[in-house]
């Protein structure tokens, strides 16, 4: 018989509530959102499901450390508020605008802000 992996037991959604209230003071939790982990989730560290109104994060990731949990839920929490409006085709869950508005956010608690790789052309001496 397969075992099923059971989720930890501090249920992340309280932490996520702090997050949220630190973050936008003015604004109660989204109602009837909830937050919980995942034992596996393969490239990536967490998902957010809004019409679940579930947060998903990577229990495996949470271990990581420098602010992985913390960025992570901060940037679902943000898709969480904002929703598929961002964008300049308004359907687009990671544009620039909401990067900018990502960065910001982070930035509030203390996190370095995410460097989008971007592939630079290399410096010929004609350029230079």
């Amino acid at each position: 018989m397969k075992r099923r992996w059971k989720a930890p037991a501090p249920d992340p959604t309280p932490m996520a509530r702090q997050v949220w209230a630190y973050l936008w003071p003015d604004e109660p939790w989204p109602k009837g959102w909830h937050v919980e982990w995942a034992g596996f989730m393969r490239r990536t560290l967490g998902l957010c499901s809004p019409h679940r109104k579930r947060i998903i994060l990577s229990y495996a990731d949470a271990k990581k450390p420098n602010g992985v949990v913390l960025r992570t839920l901060a940037h679902e929490l943000l898709h969480a508020r904002l929703g598929r409006t961002m964008g300049r085709n308004r359907n687009r869950w990671h544009s620039p605008e909401f990067y900018e508005i990502e960065n910001r956010v982070t930035a509030r608690l203390g996190l370095p802000p995410r460097v989008r790789g971007r592939r630079l052309a290399p410096v010929t001496e004609q350029a230079a």
